[in-house]
This record gives C-alpha cells, sequence and structure tokens, in this order.
C-alpha cells in the first residue's frame, strides 16, 4: 500500500511539472522571439515614415454638362509635386436611362500619359436624374511638372444633361 502511494505520489509531481511547463513555456518562447526581432530605420538610408502624413492632399474636382455623350474635370497637382493618389471616387447624374459606360482617370507621370478605367454603376434614380456611384482604392500618379492636371472623365451610353463630381485623396511628394 506504501508503495503504491509513492508511485501515485511521483507520478502526479512529474504531471504537474509537465503541466507548469506546458503553460509557461510558449509565454517565454514568445518573449525571447519578441526580444530577437527588433524592427529599426537605418541612419543611412532612412525611410521617411511622415511624409505620406505631413502632405496629405484632397482634392475635388465636378461639371455639369448639357447635351454631351461624355464629361470631364480636372484637379490641378503643385508644380514640382507628384500626387499620390491612394482613393477615387466617381459619382454622375445623367437622365433618366442613359448610363456611364466607363470612367477614367488620366495624368502625366515623367512626360508619359497614363490611364486608369473604372465601370461605374447605375446606383439609383432620385426622381430627376439617374446616379452612378463608383470608388475604389488605387496607386495612381500624377505630376505637376508637365500638364499639372488629374483628369477625371465619364463616358455615357447617349447624349445626356448632367453633373459629374470627382473626388481623389491621397499625399503628395517631391517630384523626381
Amino acid at each position: 500500500m506504501n508503495y503504491v502511494r509513492k508511485v501515485l505520489s511521483s507520478l502526479g509531481g512529474i504531471f504537474l511539472t509537465a503541466l507548469l511547463i506546458a503553460a509557461l513555456a510558449p509565454k517565454a518562447a514568445r518573449g525571447v522571439a519578441a526580444a530577437l526581432v527588433q524592427v529599426v530605420n537605418p541612419t543611412l538610408n532612412p525611410v521617411n515614415v511622415s511624409e505620406s502624413q505631413a502632405n496629405v492632399f484632397v482634392a475635388t474636382c465636378d461639371s455639369i454638362s448639357r447635351a454631351v455623350a461624355g464629361n470631364s474635370c480636372s484637379i490641378s497637382v503643385p508644380a514640382g509635386k507628384r500626387f499620390v493618389v491612394q482613393t477615387v471616387s466617381f459619382l454622375a447624374q445623367t437622365n433618366p436611362g442613359v448610363r456611364v459606360t466607363f470612367a477614367e482617370l488620366k495624368a502625366n507621370v515623367n512626360g508619359v500619359s497614363s490611364f486608369l478605367e473604372f465601370a461605374v454603376p447605375f446606383s439609383a434614380n432620385d426622381g430627376a436624374f439617374d446616379n452612378s456611384v463608383a470608388s475604389g482604392e488605387v496607386r495612381f500618379y500624377a505630376d505637376g511638372n508637365n500638364s499639372g492636371q488629374l483628369g477625371c472623365i465619364l463616358n455615357f451610353s447617349n447624349v445626356t444633361n448632367g453633373d459629374i463630381v470627382c473626388r481623389a485623396v491621397g499625399y503628395l511628394v517631391d517630384a523626381p
């Protein structure tokens, strides 16, 4: 009887020790791993972490059209800067039944024209006009050196009266 009690006590002690090790070991391993991984900004070639926050640029353009099959407006980019567009949105109001076939961003970067096209689906009729809305996250650039413009262009399925609004959100950096 005494022998069984000693064996069970020993097994219970071993079990308790294993349980404590299993509970504490992952936390200790995470602490060691966290101490080994250090993210630093090198002094030789530092990353400017506040550049995009310091130069936030939000711009909107709009245009009212009468009897046209497309409409456009443009956003001015300051000279010597590059506008890094991160989000763009389009709103078009057209005569009932007229749809936006596509929307387009247009800009010059280092003297080369760049285009980015979007689908702008019909959303609703407000009683007088059909509304089409689209927005999305992008990575698009527009230089202020050449034309200095970010163009927003919408094409319609038919001649229409209406209004377009284009909004671009991003930040400015020095143009190369």
